[in-house]
């Protein structure tokens, strides 16, 4: 199938609860305490720039500790909501591939993990086997991305893809003309997919 008509997901915060599951590890740990910091208080890209800048060596070590990335919580309805998505895609003959941005520090290691959440999750829908983890997502081609970065669209050149955002108090301030609020959505993914095919 054309990679013009793929549909990219990632997964950070779209598929895996990668900053709930942080904030919960360091208040488990007692370097936060419960309640402390919310998600909606997290309102920068990089999520250790909106907590206390004298946890970032915590930071660095829970999210590098083996398993931190294969174990991280589902968000809220993307387990039901890729499949749908999948299946939705599927029947408009478009592939969907999943593109996440590797943690750089950890790269191989967190390749593993991501992959292994995927097999976990989805694994006889075999996305881990199509899945690619660039740095600059911009460098893959497809029709549109579903994602929460703001800077998704940084890159070496300009993407092939339409950026859909999925929402969250970080990328509040953009606005790429398409945003979906969370996986209770997915006849709007699968609508604006549809339009930008046609």
């Amino acid at each position: 199938m054309s990679e013009e008509l793929t549909v990219l997901c990632d997964m950070d915060q779209v598929l895996a609860e990668f900053r709930g599951s942080l904030v919960q590890q360091m208040e488990d740990e007692g370097l936060l305490q419960p309640g402390e910091i919310t998600l909606e208080e997290i309102v920068t890209d990089k999520a250790s720039d909106s907590l206390p800048s004298g946890l970032k060596g915590d930071i660095d070590r829970i999210v590098t500790t083996p398993g931190f990335f294969a174990e991280l919580e589902l968000v809220e309805g993307a387990e039901d909501g890729l499949r749908g998505l999948h299946e939705g895609l599927q029947e408009l003959g478009m592939p969907l591939k999943i593109c996440s941005k590797p943690y750089k520090p950890i790269r191989d290691q967190c390749i593993i993990e991501k992959k292994h959440f995927l097999d976990e999750h989805w694994g006889d829908l075999r996305l881990s086997t199509t899945a690619v983890f660039p740095q600059d997502k911009t460098i893959i081609d497809g029709l549109m991305i579903i994602d929460d970065s703001s800077g998704v669209a940084n890159g070496a050149r300009i993407p092939t893809w339409k950026h859909v955002v999925f929402d969250a108090p970080h990328n509040r301030r953009i606005n790429t003309g398409y945003r979906v609020h969370g996986w209770d959505e997915l006849d709007s993914m699968l609508e604006i997919a549809e339009d930008l095919a046609s």
